[in-house]
């Protein structure tokens, strides 16, 4: 615990100075994505850090992971504001921006570690949302629905059926590509104001 958190305070010294004091980026486009645009690309990597990181144990992960779900969540809650307070947003509109941010930053982490080994691409999974999407928008994106069709075409693709990790991932992926698609939609069938 003690040399995680010394690594952690060490990589966060080393951001760039300048970066740090830089001032907020504009606030983004009245969509949606504000949240998510609005963050700096260091807020950005930080709050990917935060949330994604993993450790040797379940316990040291639940200890760890709170802490810095409180941290990650003060980045997207300060760009959030911004976006409520440009655009008028209720509390509604609000948490559909945030909830797109958090599905964004799920899409990454994933995308990356479905992409880390040089195996795996990420375009066939998004070829499979946008095959099936009008099907997929039935799921929540969340728990673990199956999603028909989807080990099958992975093996079609040419992805090992003995490789449970990158199978996971991919189905994360494209749970995470799910939500994404439904705060979307949410979003847009606010009123506007």
């Amino acid at each position: 615990m003690f040399w995680r958190t010394c690594s952690m305070a060490v990589a966060l010294a080393l951001l760039p100075g300048p970066a740090l004091a830089q001032a907020p980026p504009p606030v983004a486009a009245n969509t949606v994505r504000c949240t998510y645009d609005t963050l700096s690309q260091e807020d950005r990597e930080i709050a990917l850090l935060l949330i994604f990181v993993r450790t040797d144990s379940e316990e040291k992960l639940s200890e760890s992971w709170g802490r810095n779900l409180v941290v990650a969540n003060r980045l997207l809650d300060a760009a959030r504001s911004r976006c409520r307070a440009a655009y008028g947003w209720d509390r509604s509109k609000g948490r559909l921006a945030y909830d797109y941010a958090m599905s964004a930053l799920t899409l990454e982490a994933v995308g990356q570690a479905v992409e880390s080994d040089g195996s795996h691409s990420l375009k066939p999974i998004e070829r499979f949302f946008h095959d099936h999407q009008a099907r997929l928008r039935k799921l929540s994106g969340y728990g673990n629905e199956d999603i028909e069709g989807f080990a099958e075409y992975l093996s079609e693709q040419g992805w090992d059926e003995d490789e449970d990790k990158p199978r996971a991932l991919a189905k994360s992926y494209l749970k995470a590509l799910i939500r994404r698609d439904a705060h979307e939609r949410s979003f847009a069938a606010q009123p506007a104001r």
